[in-house]
């Protein structure tokens, strides 16, 4: 039996010596995951801090180009005048005065939509349906952005009822052409 106890010790030993490796190795992997736990909050604060910095140059940056869109979105005052050409398609009451009385004109100018133009019942006496004309705009002052005033004056359907603009006179064209829009603007001042 000495030999049964021999090996038994031996077989006993070698378990204790696996054991003993393995229980370093968890230690070992126990010792580095708590370092990076340990160290994890430092890692993630500096992860933090460089994100951190990232969206506040973001936001610099957005900041500074809303301050310049505001910039040149401030609105100056100028002067709109000048003329349209347009052909009269029908004469209508403007019914809120009466409903007899022609003082509307329902006009087309070059490739648009039709669009209603109050011009009163004495202008509407010397206008025919079917017939183009140059409608004079009373000039006007008005506040517009500086990038408005560059591009100039929309066509007369889109300007005449966003500044309530009022037809002064008008007068016959026989050629009217494709050159409709004659608006203008005058002496931008901020």
């Amino acid at each position: 039996m000495k030999k049964g106890i021999k090996t038994v010790v031996i077989l006993l030993t070698i378990l204790v010596c696996v054991n003993t490796i393995t229980l370093y190795k968890i230690n070992d992997r126990t010792e580095k995951t708590y370092t990076y736990v340990e160290h994890s909050d430092a890692f993630i604060t500096e992860l933090i801090n460089v994100l951190t910095g990232k969206v506040n140059g973001l936001v610099s940056a957005v900041n500074q180009e809303k301050d310049s869109a505001v910039e040149s979105e401030k609105m100056g005052k100028t002067t709109i005048g000048g003329s349209f050409v347009a052909t009269v398609r029908e004469l209508i009451p403007d019914y809120v005065l009466d409903d007899a009385t022609p003082a509307v004109a329902i006009v087309t100018v070059y490739q648009e939509t039709p669009f209603a133009v109050y011009i009163g019942k004495d202008l509407a006496s010397q206008v025919e349906a079917g017939k183009t004309y140059e409608f004079f705009i009373k000039e006007k002052a008005i506040e517009v952005t500086q990038e408005q005033y560059e591009i100039g004056p929309m066509s007369p359907n889109i300007t005449i009822p966003t500044y309530s603009l009022s037809i002064s006179c008008v007068a016959p064209i026989t050629d009217a052409g494709l050159d409709f829009n004659h608006l203008t603007y005058q002496d931008f001042v901020r």
